[in-house]
């Protein structure tokens, strides 16, 4: 009887505060690769910009590799994401199952 309350006590003294670190890492996280990415779309971009008149073929492809690379920006943000709802569901599946077990204090 005491192990289930100490563990409902934890569960409600670290579940929050695990739950918000764990939410600034995933966003952390995310910022990180977008500040990447982009540093690596301007780069490209400075290229393009000095071989567009000289080589056109090039140029497509550089095109073709910052189009690539915009992609992986919306995949990195979509696995961001993905991983932010995951959090969130088990968050809630564990607020519901103490709020069964009658031990919810809001």
């Amino acid at each position: 009887m005491y192990q289930s309350m100490y563990a409902t006590v934890l569960a409600i003294t670290f579940l929050p505060v695990l739950s918000t670190l764990l939410n600034l890492w995933l966003l952390f996280r995310l910022q990180q690769e977008r500040r990447q990415i982009n540093a690596t779309l301007f780069e490209v971009s400075q290229i393009i910009k000095n071989m567009r008149a000289r080589h056109n073929t090039m140029f497509k492809d550089l095109a073709f590799a910052i189009q690539a690379l915009e992609a992986e920006v919306y995949d990195a943000g979509d696995m961001v994401k993905k991983d932010m709802v995951k959090v969130v569901s088990l968050l809630e599946s564990m607020r519901s199952v103490r709020s069964e077990d009658g031990s919810d204090t809001e």
